[in-house]
């Protein structure tokens, strides 16, 4: 019976941190995209590229 609990207070903690990141994610989502010149676009192509390599190597 005690596991019971125990797995439902998990189970509700989850939940509960869920939501919780859910609305920080929205809440981060609030700000306007810069317009981006195009120099600047390639540049964070090629940044966004290298840190996604760097991320599948190490894995």
């Amino acid at each position: 019976m005690e596991a019971l609990i125990v797995v439902l207070l998990l189970v509700l903690i989850v939940i509960v941190a869920g939501v919780a990141a859910y609305g920080l994610l929205l809440r981060g989502n609030q700000e306007q995209p810069k317009n981006l010149e195009p120099e600047e676009f390639a540049n964070a192509l090629a940044n966004l590229k290298s840190d996604l390599t760097q991320a599948v190597t190490a894995s």
